[in-house]
């Protein structure tokens, strides 16, 4: 572990990436929703106000207020539980109401949340502040009834759909002398002993109160005005558990967790029935009937069996409803009650039935319209909004109403599936907001219009070829048949749906720059002291899946059941080509990508591992892997970082030869990957990309290729094209007149030829960058004589970790037998490499020390004075590249070697003339002049409206996050201006990269995207908030260097903060960053309602169902802390 690493003394960045600001969360309602949202807050999260205001007096909610006779839970009980928090002394199969409360209640005791609620305060108006970001709300306390204000950053409703009963449309209750009874609002005290009880309705409430209440009355007269489905979810009768079944459920966890897992499958492989005309909903029509018509057992009552199909209204389990309605105590009424006289009720066929009490199972108001004002964006109230049709955004957000969710709001999965299952779905999705609420420096968020109603459009569409949409009077449709309250396909394609939040579809709104959060460069690992800085490494590819197809199988378990499934073709083949595969069903993608060196065989190995349905073409110019590390084979050339961390974080190797490995030995590491993982495959060597255009109405790149083997072109085409050609791949000669005129050989480190034979020659170095300190003491015992040409200073390090030296043999089969020793050893070194940032601060006490550090070096080793004083720099640590020079700084001291400082005004054709006009004659020139790092493309691409970015980046190349740029879409690059190249781990970037690539190629692949560029207004966001983050680094010194755009002086080529932090920023896409275009309706890619997991046959249905809640914090905060072994 190490020590928290010294931050800049700039008051703008005094907190690291993340860090977690203050939020305050009123929740409206303790019921189910509530009790959910607050455990998995306080699970995840810290440095939080929470609220929920509870108009009741206990908490459950509807299981509280619902007590009337008979009151229970329609589904079956084990499926009534919250998935990883399992009851396992549930009585029956389908619990009473009581129990159910119980079962909430004792789960708010285990996981103390009674500190978060307000009983008996019921929330009577909220309004948005926009100025303040904030919800100002106001509450009554009903116990002595005045008014408390109170205020929020996230107003969440979780007072559900079941919370505002309604009485029936009917006149003449003020004239009814009997007894009035609402189910929902049951009174005890209301003895119906030998009494005439009238009952409205026949839903869910209805079919449960009558047989609960027949034995004890004389009589029952009950109105029906329509049909309703009446029956147990199939083979899931109802049943009191024996002592033995509980006994196994209490001692037995893997045969408990089977049960309810089947429990789960039976009510959620159920989605088929509700697909009009499908076989499976004729089959069940027709059992249902049949099954309904024995239990009632009398032909004049078999009006009650429903000619819609199943699934129009909410089928109930109605245990001993329709044997009921056959009892000589049953007087069933065909039509609805108009009025009620004194002594009953008067029915649509104008006859009057006399009762003495009259039972109202007449359920909520369904609209979805909220009890109270919530006024949001421009006054805008959510009832008005709502009058007509609710419109959600997925049954959690509404347009114009900021920092708002809702459980259970319109379209959600209420009747197709496990409701609680869908319930921490949406759990989880608005904490994912809050999330990022709290760890950026968001003002604001809310559902784009055009979303919503693309949403609508869709769901509209396949409603019409649903049971939901046939003549049937349900609480699911609105007064203009739109189904309002279901969602367009099963509860597990819903949780599909909802694993990943498209930030695109939502307006953010951010106080300043909207990377401000960024903060002083540092990530929250780093000023952790508990925390592993190496927690990166591993020993194999353990990571998760970067596409949603293989990320669904192992979650799933795909492979490990043969399960009989109703969604046969039958179901899949639906008539209509957006409706004929389940949702994000994998198109085909072609990727090309340019190189194939340490950034390209790593998106190959990473594309590979993750995805399937893809065709991969990698043009390299070379003949052979590994980019630069097959390029530069010049004398001396090596690593400048440690060996052990210069590999890929999965991918270990035991036997490097020493600390600081040779050019050659990084080569074979690379090529022996690229053969491992049979990536060579993809390649086409000897293939030069000469050009690249976008063709728009096509969606897709047109690419010419260069065949190298006889000049020739190709063309070539693709929908993502990836430039992994790295900055380190055009290698330039110095501007120096007369370059050529030399007689001489002329080399270059990039470009080495070893035909040329330097012994006994006296040979010009020109350049003291990184290639120079390596070749002049590589090259010192063969030559003759070396004249190193030196235009200015730059800092020398001896090494940037450990002393160079060979491992010996003991050690590298130490590391072959003993992995531990091995990871531990790379960590070492990882950690040592993840603290470089804090050197490139001025002020700062590394870079003080490192100053001096290596000012005594360089006077240590270089005796002359006036050299000393020249090689110093006058500018800090890092300004320029700092250059690990093993032996560099010996050599300069040897007779063999004269040094000339300054420019060299021409070479002529004997040797060079330096600055001072003075020719120094030599045998051959050795040009170790680095590359062309302008990051400006060496051939044409060209974007959106014919703009090419060779001329877009003339000037300043800015890109986004170092791997896009705007208006080039479907276009990425590795290690483009931006990349922390400088500031950690060498090869981490790669690898962190790739993975965000590919999960934009994973979106693009599994929806109907046509393309996707970040944002321009992104992009200069990011290139400011980096401007005003330079200002107080040693970057932006005055020395030459690489990392600054020659035209604009501005720091560009490197990431603001450290690669830890890099890795952190780019953890999660900001797909609010990125402009999408969709081939048609952006939701099309919901298909026919199925989930991929309901298709595979092989899958597990219930994946979500666990013995424990063993699921991924929802904090930024607590994963990170998980990922990096930090103190929890």
């Amino acid at each position: 572990m190490s020590a928290p690493i010294s931050a800049p003394r700039d008051p703008r960045l005094t907190k690291p990436v993340h860090d977690e600001r203050h939020v305050r969360i009123i929740c409206i309602g303790a019921g189910a929703s509530g009790l959910l949202f607050a455990y998995k807050l306080q699970r995840s999260f810290e440095n939080f106000d929470l609220v929920l205001y509870e108009k009741n007096e206990a908490i459950a909610g509807t299981w509280h207020e619902n007590v009337y006779p008979g009151c229970a839970c329609d589904i079956p009980s084990h499926t009534y539980t919250w998935s990883f928090e399992p009851s396992k002394d549930w009585p029956s199969v389908y619990a009473n109401s009581r129990d159910i409360c119980n079962y909430f209640t004792t789960f708010a005791s285990k996981h103390e949340l009674s500190k978060y609620w307000k009983l008996n305060h019921e929330v009577r108006k909220a309004v948005w502040d926009d100025k303040a970001g904030r919800w100002d709300v106001e509450i009554a306390n009903l116990k002595d009834g005045t008014t408390v204000h109170d205020h929020c950053h996230f107003l969440i409703n979780g007072s559900g759909v079941l919370n505002n009963w309604k009485m029936p449309d009917i006149t003449g209750f003020d004239k009814f002398k009997g007894v009035v009874l609402h189910t929902a609002r049951w009174d005890n005290s209301v003895d119906l002993t030998d009494k005439h009880v009238g009952l409205i309705g026949n839903g869910s409430s209805a079919i449960q109160v009558l047989p609960a209440i027949a034995p004890k009355v004389k009589k029952v007269t009950t109105f029906i005005r329509t049909p309703t489905w009446v029956a147990p979810v199939q083979g899931l009768e109802q049943h009191v558990y024996t002592a033995e079944e509980r006994k196994l459920f209490a001692t037995d966890p893997e045969a408990f967790l089977a049960y309810r897992k089947r429990q789960e499958t039976a009510t959620s492989n159920l989605f088929g029935i509700f697909i009009s005309g499908s076989e499976v909903q004729k089959a069940i029509s027709e059992d249902m009937r049949a099954r309904m018509k024995a239990a009632l057992n009398n032909e004049s009552l078999e009006w009650i069996v429903p000619n819609f199909g199943v699934g129009c209204r909410r089928l109930t389990p109605g245990v001993g409803y329709l044997e009921t309605l056959g009892s000589d105590k049953v007087q069933v009424v065909k039509g609805g009650v108009v009025s009620l006289t004194e002594n009953g009720c008067v029915c649509d066929n104008g006859q009057e039935y006399p009762v003495d009490i009259l039972i109202c199972a007449t359920g909520f108001d369904t609209t979805f319209k909220p009890r109270f004002p919530i006024i949001g964006q421009g006054g805008i109230d959510l009832r008005d909004a709502w009058a007509k049709e609710p419109k959600s955004y997925f049954g959690v957000g509404a347009p114009h109403i900021p920092n708002y969710f809702t459980f259970l709001g319109p379209n959600s999965p209420v009747g197709n599936g496990p409701v609680l299952i869908a319930m921490e779905a949406q759990a989880d999705y608005m904490l994912k907001f809050l999330n990022r609420y709290q760890t950026e420096n968001i003002h604001s968020f809310v559902p784009k219009i055009e979303a919503v109603d693309d949403f609508i459009a869709i769901k509209n569409d396949f409603m019409s070829r649903s049971t939901w949409v046939e003549s049937c009077k349900s609480w699911y449709k609105d007064v203009n048949n739109n189904v309002t309250a279901l969602w367009p396909g099963s509860t597990l394609h819903y949780l599909e749906v909802m694993r990943e939040p498209r930030y695109e579809d939502w307006e953010f709104k951010t106080k300043g720059n909207r990377y401000k959060f960024f903060g002083n460069g540092f990530s929250q690992t780093e000023s952790d002291a508990t925390a592993d800085l190496a927690y990166y490494l591993t020993d194999r590819d353990d990571s998760p899946y970067l596409s949603r197809s293989k990320e669904r199988k192992i979650f799933s378990k795909s492979g490990t059941v043969n399960r009989e499934t109703l969604t046969t073709a039958t179901l899949y083949n639906i008539e209509h080509p957006r409706l004929s595969k389940p949702i994000h069903d994998e198109r085909f993608v072609k990727v090309i990508c340019l190189g194939a060196g340490l950034s390209g065989l790593i998106l190959a190995y990473k594309l590979r591992r993750s995805f399937e349905n893809f065709e991969l073409v990698i043009y390299e110019k070379n003949e052979e892997v590994g980019g630069t590390w097959f390029e530069n084979t010049y004398p001396g050339v090596a690593c400048d970082v440690p060996s052990h961390s210069y590999t890929y974080t999965f991918e270990p190797k035991v036997d490097w030869s020493a600390v600081y490995s040779s050019g050659k030995e990084i080569f074979d590491y690379f090529d022996k990957f690229a053969d491992k993982y049979d990536l060579k495959q993809h390649i086409k060597f000897k293939h030069k990309v000469i050009g690249a255009a976008w063709a728009d109405t096509d969606g897709q790149w047109n690419v010419e290729v260069e065949r190298m083997a006889d000049g020739t072109t190709v063309q070539d085409s693709c929908h993502i094209l990836v430039n992994a050609g790295g900055i380190f791949n055009s290698w330039r000669w110095p501007e120096v007149p007369g370059l050529h005129t030399f007689k001489g050989p002329i080399l270059h480190t990039a470009n080495w030829d070893h035909n040329v034979d330097v012994t006994n020659k006296h040979v010009a170095i020109i350049g003291n960058g990184s290639s120079g300190v390596q070749v002049l003491p590589a090259l010192l015992p063969t030559v003759s004589k070396i004249t190193h040409f030196i235009r200015s200073p730059a800092w020398i390090a001896p090494a940037l970790g450990p002393a160079q030296r060979p491992y010996t043999q003991e050690e590298i089969d130490q590391f072959k037998k003993d992995p531990d020793v091995h990871f531990e050893h790379r960590k070492a070194v990882g950690r040592d490499f993840a603290k470089l940032l804090s050197v490139y601060f001025p002020d700062s006490s590394e870079q003080k020390g490192a100053v001096e550090a290596f000012t005594n070096i360089i006077k240590e080793k270089i005796p002359d004075k006036d050299l000393q004083d020249f090689l110093i720099p006058k500018w800090g640590v890092g300004c320029r590249r700092i250059s690990p020079a093993i032996n560099y700084l010996e050599a300069l001291t040897s007779d063999k070697v004269t040094i000339i400082t300054g420019s060299i005004n021409e070479i002529t054709e004997n040797g060079c003339v330096s600055e001072k006009g003075q020719e120094h004659p030599v045998d051959i020139i050795v040009c170790a002049t680095g590359f062309d790092t302008s990051y400006k493309p060496r051939f044409p691409i060209i974007g959106l409206n014919g703009q090419r970015l060779d001329q877009v980046w003339k000037d300043e190349p800015n890109a986004y996050f170092g791997m896009a740029a705007a208006g080039f879409p479907n276009y990425f690059m590795m290690l483009g201006p931006g990349t922390p190249v400088n500031t950690g781990p060498s090869v981490v970037p790669f690898e962190v990269q790739a993975d965000y690539i590919l999960k934009m190629v994973d979106r693009w692949q599994t929806e109907n995207i046509h393309s996707l560029a970040p944002k321009a207004e992104a992009v200069a966001e990011l290139a400011a908030f980096r401007d005003n983050f330079m200002k107080g680094t040693v970057w932006t010194q005055n020395c030459r260097s690489w990392y600054k755009s020659p035209i604009s002086g501005k720091v560009t080529a490197i990431w603001p903060g450290s690669a830890l932090q890099y890795m952190e920023a780019i953890a999660e896409p900001r797909f609010e960053d990125f402009e999408f275009r969709y081939k048609e309706n952006r939701f099309a890619f919901l298909g026919n309602g199925f989930s991929q997991v309901e298709k595979d046959p092989t899958a597990e249905l219930l994946y979500c169902v666990r013995k424990e809640d063993d699921s991924p914090y929802l904090s930024r905060s607590k994963r990170r802390k998980v990922a990096s072994g930090s103190k929890l």
